[in-house]
């Protein structure tokens, strides 16, 4: 340690280089930020998987008419949310002998003619909610009349899904609307994204395993013969990053501005030398010397 006559001829410790004292602070705020990513990680080791901010959107638009007398099924078809989905009755009726499934799905056989309005809605795994009013009317069944099948729709040409996570569990439930059910849905052109796949009744499930984006296209068949095709665009994002991660990148971020810092305090202290009472002269001052004691 440096000392220096003070007043009174007693010495006195000299202040420590400027060098040491960043060293000094650098350590503590790494202490801190170390503390930190200890505390967060034993809370939360991982952030829960992203979710996407997409609410959820009816788009069956209208309710083809019911034959009085005939079974009636009409699926009800949404985008957006989450993909797990229940549905509801919020207001109106139905008419007599029709009801509403919790998967949306609206059935039964009206017993007389009518016609009624009732709003529907739909729900999200986060509560996120869509409603939607339909008519929906019962005709009287004609003698001897064949009613002629409703062709097959889906919601749109083309849908956007979530988003899935890779390495995470994904389900999305693709759905007709009108036609005459059972229907059969199958990859009609494209590839979809390593990882999952398309059953027969609509379901696209799996873990995907590659980030990217993939188009293809899905076709359904209904138990009438009719085929509609549905253009699909399906994204992967990466698994968000644990906690304990994203605070050890900031740790190593702080840690590099500070070490730089101190490597460029370093080299100016070389160049241009320390203080007189630190002892050092510096390159310049060497050189400078030199050169006057010529």
């Amino acid at each position: 340690m440096l000392r220096a006559r003070g007043l009174g001829g007693r010495a006195t410790a000299l202040e420590a280089p400027l060098e040491l004292r960043f060293v000094d602070l650098l350590l503590i705020i790494i202490a801190t930020l170390m503390f930190v990513a200890v505390v967060l990680t034993v809370i939360n080791f991982q952030l829960p998987p992203g979710e996407v901010s997409v609410i959820p959107r009816i788009t069956t638009a209208s309710a083809p008419a019911a034959i009085q007398g005939r079974r009636y099924e009409l699926t009800l078809a949404v985008t957006g949310g989450d993909g797990s989905y229940a549905w509801r009755l919020r207001g109106g009726k139905l008419p007599d002998g029709l009801s509403m499934r919790s998967d949306g799905v609206v059935r039964g056989i009206p017993g007389v003619p009518d016609r009624t309005q009732a709003t529907v809605e739909v729900v999200d795994g986060q509560r996120r909610a869509s409603q939607r009013d339909l008519v929906f009317e019962v005709r009287p069944a004609g003698a001897g009349e064949k009613p002629k099948p409703v062709p097959i729709r889906v919601a749109s040409d083309r849908i956007v899904l979530p988003n899935a996570v890779g390495g995470n569990a994904y389900r999305y439930q693709f759905k007709a609307d009108a036609g005459t059910p059972p229907y059969l849905w199958r990859v009609a052109s494209g590839r979809l994204p390593d990882g999952l796949e398309l059953a027969g009744e609509g379901d696209l499930i799996g873990n995907a395993a590659e980030s990217g984006t993939s188009d293809f296209a899905v076709i359904a068949t209904d138990a009438a013969g009719g085929s509609v095709t549905q253009a699909v665009r399906l994204a992967v994002v990466p698994p968000p990053a644990a906690v304990w991660q994203r605070v050890l990148a900031t740790v190593l971020r702080v840690v590099t501005v500070y070490g730089r810092f101190l490597v460029v305090l370093w080299l100016l202290g070389v160049i241009f030398g320390r203080p007189q009472d630190m002892g050092s002269p510096g390159v310049l001052r060497r050189i400078k010397a030199r050169l006057q004691g010529r």
